[in-house]
């Protein structure tokens, strides 16, 4: 019987163990125990063996590599760096990774995030060998598509991500079924390559009103959910902003009129911005509670420089999360 190993304890790799089970394979998802516990019930309902470590140095391999032409392992959002050795030596090099980008484009971390800053409508379902160097592996089979107009937020980017990779995961694993092969179709040219670091929204969400009324936009649908959201301040309080649209505006705005409120009728803000102004639907205290029957028209929404410098700062992923990046000492 073939086997399946997935990395990695998602929603997706959910679906595809499900579906390879289906079709004859011996199927196990292996992560840490916070994303273990996520899908921990569905798995149990759907079937799937589930196991977690803290280091994947003690999962419990063994049995599922004593025949290695007959197993497909894939990481889907694995929690961990794989090592060189554990790779070449215990994968026998065979680990695919799947990534949402046109690699060597778009390396990192907080993928739907960065593409909706930048405006970026094409989306990608793509498997490559995994190597130490991240995201870097010769890439075995990809497939591009559109992100629909509907698509604003990173949840919407979500569903239709896994929509499309799931279809591509199922033939994937169709054809290997067949010939049990994996054969890289090209490289990845370094000269090409971009790389985005991490996100953190209460690290870097914070808006910077002499932006484009449009760059606003975006980057208040980038932090929006299921991430934190996008911040500013308020009369001194820090604030959380949703459900952004910006529009032309008749007429020409000063800098310093950009981030006052000039309208309130009780369902969005009218905020003066570059260009434009922007609409907000959904403003809201650290709480949760709705801010929008207390801003009143001529208020400002503002970030302090310490904002604005805060978020340029780089997170790492360290063993208790997204952390800040500390300067080494010699």
């Amino acid at each position: 019987m073939p086997n399946l190993i997935l990395f990695g304890a998602t929603p997706l790799s959910l679906q595809a163990a499900t579906y390879a089970a289906v079709q004859g394979f011996s199927t196990i998802i292996m992560a840490d125990t916070t994303q273990a516990e996520k899908i921990s019930k569905a798995a149990e309902l759907a079937g799937i063996a589930i196991t977690s470590a803290k280091n994947y140095q003690d999962l419990p391999l063994q049995p599922w590599l004593q025949n290695p032409e007959e197993t497909l392992a894939i990481s889907i959002g694995a929690p961990w760096f794989f090592d060189k050795n554990f790779l070449e030596n215990t994968l026998h090099g065979k680990l695919l990774n799947l990534h949402g980008t046109h690699l060597p484009r778009g390396r990192g971390g907080t993928l739907f995030s960065w593409q909706i800053m930048s405006g970026q409508r094409t989306g990608m379902c793509l498997l490559h060998l995994m190597t130490e160097v991240l995201d870097a592996g010769p890439v075995v089979d990809c497939e591009e598509f559109i992100y629909p107009a509907h698509c604003r937020k990173p949840v919407d980017y979500i569903q239709c991500y896994e929509e499309k990779n799931l279809a591509f995961l199922q033939g994937f694993i169709l054809n290997w079924l067949k010939n049990k092969m994996i054969a890289p179709i090209a490289g990845q040219p370094e000269y090409l390559s971009t790389y985005w670091p991490r996100l953190r929204s209460d690290v870097h969400g914070w808006l910077d009103w002499s932006w484009a009324a449009q760059e606003i936009e975006r980057f208040i649908c980038a932090f929006d959910t299921p991430y934190p959201g996008a911040r500013c301040r308020w009369r001194d309080q820090e604030i959380i902003l949703r459900d952004a649209w910006s529009q032309a505006l008749d007429g020409h705005s000063h800098p310093f009129q950009w981030g006052i409120v000039t309208r309130n009728n009780g369902q969005w803000l009218n905020v003066a911005a570059n260009g434009g102004e922007l609409l907000l639907e959904c403003v809201r205290d650290e709480s949760g509670k709705s801010l929008m029957l207390d801003i009143k028209p001529g208020d400002r929404l503002y970030s302090s420089a310490g904002d604005i410098e805060q978020a340029l700062q780089r997170v790492v992923k360290t063993e208790g999360g997204l952390e800040l990046q500390r300067k080494k000492h010699s």
